[in-house]
C-alpha cells in the first residue's frame, strides 16, 4: 500500500452509515483523538465497529497522514512483532463534513473534563481514519538492515514512543493479554531536537543509571538495591 494509493478494500463511514451511529469520547493526545463508535444491534455496521475504536486526528498538527502512518505500521513496524503482541489497526474512509462535525460536538461536551492544554482542540477533516482494536476490559462473554542511519533512529523512536495496552479479564482464570499499540512514525525533522535535548538531560541526569537526583520509589524489580527506580512519563502522544 502507498499513501497514495491505499488499498481498495478500505471500509468507508460515509453519511449513510453516521445516522445510524453515536460516539463516545475515549482519551485523546497532542494529535489525535479516539472515540467509541455505537450502532444498533444487527445493523450492517455492527461486523465493522465491533471490538474497534474510531482514531482520527487533529485539525493543526505537524503529524504525518494516516495513509503514511498506516504504510509505516505494515511495511517497518509490524514485521518486527508477532500479531498476538500489537494492537491491530487499519484505515477507514471518512466521508463527509458532517462527520468531523458530529465528533467535534462530542469533545464540546466533553470541554470542561478535558486535559488543560487540550482544551479547544478539534477533529480535523480528513480523508482517513483509523479503526483500532479496543483493549478495553471486556466481560467473560466476550528488518530493519535496509533502512538507513535516519530511518533507523526514525524506528528506534517509534518503538521507545508508544503504549502497552493490557486487557485484564474478570475470570482470574483467564490469561492477560498485552499488547503494543501508538507506534506511529514519528516526524523526526519536527521533533529531532526535542528528543536530543530529552536524552541530553536524561543522560547527564543520570537516569539511565538509576543515579537521578530527585528519583522515585517504586515497587520495581530491575531496580538496584538500594537504589530508587526511575520512572518518566512517555514523551509523545495517542
Amino acid at each position: 500500500m502507498s499513501s497514495t494509493e491505499p488499498e481498495p478494500s478500505i471500509q468507508a463511514l460515509s453519511l449513510a452509515s453516521i445516522n445510524e451511529c453515536k460516539f463516545g469520547f475515549v482519551s485523546e493526545g497532542g494529535a489525535n483523538v479516539v472515540f467509541e463508535v455505537l450502532v444498533e444491534p444487527g445493523s450492517e455496521y455492527s461486523s465493522i465497529f465491533q471490538g474497534q475504536l474510531l482514531r482520527v486526528p487533529k485539525a493543526g498538527t505537524k503529524a504525518h497522514s494516516y495513509s503514511e502512518l498506516q504504510e509505516y505500521w505494515e511495511t517497518i513496524v509490524r514485521p518486527l512483532f508477532r500479531p498476538e503482541d500489537l494492537v491491530q489497526q487499519r484505515l477507514i474512509k471518512l466521508e463527509g463534513r458532517e462527520l468531523a462535525a458530529r465528533l467535534n460536538h462530542v469533545l464540546e461536551r466533553e470541554e470542561a473534563s478535558r486535559r488543560a492544554d487540550f482544551k479547544g482542540s478539534r477533529v480535523a477533516e480528513t480523508e482517513y481514519g483509523m479503526l483500532v482494536e479496543d483493549m478495553r476490559k471486556t466481560s467473560n462473554d466476550d528488518d530493519d538492515d535496509d533502512l538507513s542511519g535516519a530511518g533507523r533512529f526514525q524506528l528506534a523512536m517509534t518503538l521507545r514512543d508508544c503504549a502497552c495496552f493490557l486487557r485484564v479479564p474478570a475470570d482470574p482464570g483467564s490469561p492477560v493479554e498485552a499488547k503494543l499499540g501508538d507506534l506511529d512514525k514519528k516526524n523526526g525533522a519536527a521533533k529531532l531536537g526535542y528528543w536530543q535535548r530529552v536524552e541530553k538531560r536524561l543522560i547527564e541526569g543520570g537516569y539511565y543509571a538509576g543515579r537521578e537526583v530527585e528519583g522515585v520509589e517504586v515497587n520495581c524489580r530491575l531496580a538496584r538495591d538500594g537504589e530508587l527506580a526511575y520512572r518518566e512519563g512517555g514523551m509523545g502522544s495517542i
